[in-house]
């Protein structure tokens, strides 16, 4: 997701105004498919790097082979500079 946004209104009832946008899905990235047993899924540090973090979801499939229900949800954050790291 996108690191927080704020962009003028240029039409609508909000014309003129800023607004700030936050977490913006920027892309979407199938890591893998789960089959019940533990799993291991990697995704480079470099890529979360450029952007303002990464929400990861668990989602089933359903009987149609369409998307299901979410199971689970976790979020990665983008990692802070050395000089903020602690000791």
């Amino acid at each position: 997701f996108d690191p927080p946004q704020t962009i003028k209104i240029g039409k609508g009832e909000n014309t003129g105004r800023s607004m700030t946008y936050w977490n913006a899905v920027s892309g979407i990235q199938t890591a893998g498919m789960w089959h019940g047993k533990a799993q291991r899924y990697e995704l480079p540090m470099s890529v979360i790097s450029k952007k303002g973090g990464c929400a990861v979801l668990l989602q089933s499939v359903g009987k149609d082979g369409l998307p299901g229900p979410i199971l689970g949800a976790a979020l990665i954050h983008k990692p802070l500079p050395a000089a903020h790291s602690r000791p």
